[in-house]
C-alpha cells in the first residue's frame, strides 16, 4: 500500500514529486466554472500561515469537485493533489477533499500552521462576513526625522491641502493603527454586536473598558485581523480597497506580520460597499459613509467624534470614545451592506 505523503504546511509542498501528495489548508476564493467542454470544475485557493495556492478541481475529480461545491469558504480541509503547472505559475490539481476531522491531529494536523498563533483567540471573535473599519493616529515626531522625509510629508500635505498630522495619520508609514473594530455582517445592524481592539498609548495608565473593547498590542491587532480574515467568507469594508487594506498591509510588513489573506484583487473575499455603490464613478464623489448614509436614509455614524478628532483623543487616552466612533462606523458599513446584498449583489457573481 503507497503511503500518500503529507506536507508540513503548504510552503513545504514539493513540487518535483510526480505523484499524489497530501496537504492541509484553508479553503478560499471558490469559484465553480465550465471548461470548453462545458463540463464544470472548481477554481478555488488553498492557503496557510506559510503559502497559497491556487487550485483546480476538473470534472473527472467529481468527489474533491462535490466537497468544494459544499464546504464554505475559510473550512480547514485536507487535500490530495498533484502538482501542476498554468501559465509559469504552480498550481494543485485536486483529487480528493474533505473538511479536517479531529483525527487528523495524528496527521499533522495543526490549526495553528492554518490560522496562526493567535488561532484559539481569533476563534472567539469569528464570523463568515466580516466587517470591520480602523482608526489611525500619527506617530512619527518629523523633527528627528531625516530633511529629505520631513520634506516628502510637507509636499504630500501641500498637494492634498491638509496639515501635516492629517497626511502622517493617514500614512502607515508614519502613523499606526490605534483602533480596530469587527462586527458579523449577516447580523442586523441595529443589533450587531461589535468588538474593538485598541492600542493603549504609550506611558499612560490603562483605563477601565467595557467587555467588548479589547487593548491589545499593534503587531498582536493585525495578527488578529488576518486570522479574522482567513476565517471569513467575506471581508466588508468601506473604501477598504483605498485606505483600510493597504494600511493594514503595509503595517503588517513593517512590524513583520504576514499578510495572508488578498482582500485588493478581484474577489468575493473583499467586498467594499463604496466601491460597489460608486462602481468607481468619480462623478459620484463625495461619496463619504456620512453621505452614503444620509442618501439611504441610514442613520449617521457620526456624532460628536470624527476622523480629525481620533488624534487628540488618543493623546489624552480616550479609548472608549475612539472604540465607539470605529463600532459605529462598522454597524454603518454592514447597514450599506445589507441594503447593497438586496439590490445589488444578489445579481452579481463577482463583486
Amino acid at each position: 500500500m503507497t503511503t500518500i505523503p503529507v506536507a508540513r504546511d503548504l510552503s513545504s509542498i514539493d513540487a518535483t514529486l510526480p505523484h499524489v501528495q497530501a496537504a492541509f489548508g484553508v479553503l478560499r476564493r471558490v469559484e465553480i466554472r465550465r471548461n470548453q467542454k462545458n463540463e464544470p470544475y472548481a477554481d478555488f485557493e488553498l492557503s496557510d500561515c506559510s503559502a497559497s495556492f491556487r487550485c483546480k478541481a476538473w470534472a473527472s475529480a467529481h468527489d474533491a469537485l462535490d466537497a468544494v461545491r459544499q464546504l464554505a469558504a475559510g473550512t480547514p480541509v485536507k487535500a490530495l493533489f498533484e502538482v501542476d503547472s498554468y501559465q509559469g505559475t504552480t498550481q494543485l490539481d485536486v483529487k480528493r477533499l474533505r473538511a479536517v476531522t479531529e483525527q487528523d491531529g495524528d496527521e499533522g494536523y495543526d490549526p495553528a500552521r492554518l490560522f496562526g498563533p493567535a488561532h484559539a483567540f481569533v476563534q472567539r471573535f469569528a464570523c463568515a462576513t466580516l466587517v470591520f473599519d480602523i482608526e489611525t493616529v500619527p506617530t512619527v515626531d518629523l523633527r528627528k526625522a531625516p530633511a529629505t522625509i520631513a520634506q516628502a510629508v510637507s509636499k504630500a500635505a501641500e498637494r492634498r491641502e491638509y496639515d501635516e498630522a492629517k497626511v502622517m495619520g493617514l500614512s502607515p508609514f508614519f502613523g499606526q493603527v490605534v483602533s480596530l473594530a469587527v462586527g458579523d455582517g449577516s447580523r442586523d445592524p441595529a443589533d450587531m454586536p461589535v468588538t474593538a481592539f485598541v492600542v493603549p498609548p504609550a506611558g499612560r495608565d490603562l483605563p477601565e473598558l467595557p467587555d467588548w473593547i479589547v487593548p491589545i498590542g499593534e503587531k498582536e491587532l493585525l495578527e488578529t485581523f488576518w486570522g479574522l480574515a482567513a476565517l471569513a467568507e467575506t471581508v466588508v469594508t468601506f473604501n477598504g480597497q483605498n485606505f483600510d487594506v493597504p494600511y493594514l498591509v503595509a503595517r503588517s510588513v513593517i512590524l513583520d506580520v504576514a499578510a495572508r489573506v488578498d482582500l485588493l484583487g478581484r474577489n468575493r473575499a473583499h467586498c467594499d460597499v463604496c466601491s460597489v455603490l460608486t462602481q468607481g464613478g468619480r462623478n459620484l464623489q463625495p461619496a463619504t459613509l456620512e453621505v452614503v448614509c444620509w442618501a439611504l436614509g441610514i442613520e449617521s455614524p457620526k456624532g460628536d467624534m470624527d476622523g480629525s478628532r481620533v488624534a487628540p483623543a488618543y493623546a489624552a487616552g480616550e479609548l472608549e470614545k475612539i472604540a465607539t466612533y470605529n463600532a459605529a462606523d462598522v454597524r454603518a458599513t454592514g447597514a450599506v451592506y445589507r441594503r447593497l446584498q438586496e439590490h445589488v449583489l444578489r445579481f452579481r457573481t463577482h463583486l
